[in-house]
């Protein structure tokens, strides 16, 4: 069967070593210098060797699942399976995995170092991207994924800066990803840096700005959101990554959808965006449970901090994406066997409107834009199947599951910002030594913080 999806929209056709077709994403990483050890061409967390695994009387697919409680992984490499292009990795030479001594801890040191000239590290990114980008016929745009817990942020608002000069009219979805942080994690520089990052996204001229998080609040101390299907430790990065991946994944169904090819990933920015107001609220409901569309939208988890479980009402603009797992429609009272069998377009079709009239029932008043899709999300190693609640060992889960997404705009969204603001007053630049040594002034800070204000205000008229 015809996958529904365009894998080439964000992956390129690569001849493995044995002369197998595979597929390596279309991904410039900026990291810590070591992060990634060395990628070989198999991930070697993932064992791929299935003869040793199968039975001679055993004659059926198998699969061997990866264990992932207790699995000490501390490099996003280690539980890695897809091959990269070697344009894809860029560590900076400057600061190591680990080092304790020369954190990359702040966002405007990081800022400090990609204004440093024209290093051979910084012309290699900026080349690896035009590189991608002239690889493609029809350049749709950028996902920027950036951790705003530290340094990297300031990083991201360079490339995004880059991105508005070069690439004028394509489209950017900027997700700003904040962790959920442990016991001992500095909550001043916390806070600063995920506050500058939502300004620098905010104030460039990207489509949509996404944060994606498990954390329920900005606050430092947050806790973790809890999911009625899912079982899972936050602060383990490894469980925490499948989940955000998950939603992710689904996000982005509408512009790699091989159906409506007229969605593409700004028009996905402008259905859900409205006028400056750009903060978009994620929420996730996987696996779907049941048939009823209704109930997975209200069963689905905010993903943005201080995000409420049941919005404080209903959004403005919303975008529903269902991967699998809909309620059928009851058969037609008028239908004879002698009735001509509906075409897989028209079946679509009605199965989307549908999802949208599900969503106007719950959201009345809100601008829907709805997706759907058959194929659902694939669970198969090395995804923590370990977190799948129903399926304690994920031996019996099945490879692919139902998975129901909304982005959203609204009241929520403003009051996320506000909450951000708020973690933040009072504090002096001075004394953090990270930011003190780094020449962000307290003039400049206090600048990033009123124009955020004044994105809260403009939430408030709107809501009012």
């Amino acid at each position: 069967m015809k996958k529904s999806l365009r894998k080439h929209l964000v992956a390129r056709n690569f001849t493995g070593p044995f002369g197998e077709i595979t597929f390596t994403p279309r991904l410039v990483s900026v990291d810590l210098n070591g992060s990634a050890r060395s990628l070989p061409c198999r991930a070697p967390a993932v064992d791929d060797d299935h003869e040793r695994w199968t039975s001679t009387i055993w004659t059926g697919k198998t699969e061997k699942h990866l264990a992932t409680t207790g699995f000490p992984c501390t490099r996003w490499s280690e539980y890695l399976r897809v091959e990269l292009h070697p344009r894809s990795l860029h560590p900076i030479p400057s600061h190591a995995h680990d080092d304790g001594e020369h954190p990359l801890g702040a966002f405007p040191l990081a800022r400090e170092i990609w204004s440093r000239g024209e290093s051979p590290w910084k012309t290699d990114i900026v080349d690896a991207i035009r590189a991608y980008g002239e690889e493609c016929d029809n350049l749709q745009g950028f996902v920027v994924l950036v951790d705003a817990d530290d340094g990297f942020g300031g990083i991201g608002s360079h490339l995004l800066e880059h991105l508005d000069e070069e690439y004028p009219r394509k489209g950017c979805l900027a997700i700003p990803n904040a962790e959920l942080p442990g016991e001992d994690a500095p909550g001043l520089l916390l806070s600063l840096n995920r506050l500058l990052s939502l300004h620098s996204v905010l104030s460039s001229d990207a489509a949509a700005c996404i944060p994606l998080s498990l954390a329920t609040s900005w606050a430092p101390r947050a806790s973790a959101r809890v999911f009625p299907s899912l079982v899972y430790d936050g602060r383990k990065r490894y469980e925490a990554a499948g989940i955000l991946a998950t939603c992710l994944e689904s996000l982005t169904t509408p512009f790699r959808s091989r159906r409506d090819k007229l969605m593409d990933l700004r028009r996905l920015a402008d259905g859900v965006c409205i006028g400056s107001l750009r903060l978009a609220a994620p929420r996730l409901s996987f696996p779907t449970r049941g048939d009823d569309v209704q109930s997975a939208i209200g069963d689905s988890v905010p993903l943005l901090p201080s995000a409420k479980e049941k919005p404080l009402a209903p959004p403005w603009a919303c975008h529903v994406v269902a991967r699998g797992g809909l309620r059928r429609p009851p058969p037609r009272s008028d239908a004879s066997p002698s009735s001509s069998p509906r075409s897989s377009e028209s079946g679509a079709e009605e199965r989307r409107e549908r999802l949208l009239a599900s969503a106007r029932n719950v959201y009345p008043g809100c601008r829907v834009v709805a997706t759907r899709t058959e194929e659902m999300i694939t669970v198969k190693a090395p995804y923590p199947r370990d977190i799948l609640r129903g399926f304690p060992d994920g031996s019996k889960c099945p490879e692919e599951l139902p998975c129901l997404s909304l982005l959203e705009n609204g009241a929520d969204c403003g009051a996320s910002l506000r909450e951000a603001i708020g973690c933040v007053e009072g504090i002096r630049l001075a004394s953090l030594p990270l930011f003190a040594s780094s020449g962000l002034e307290q003039d400049g800070f206090g600048e990033a913080v009123e124009a955020l204000r004044t994105l809260v205000d403009g939430y408030s008229q709107r809501d009012s």
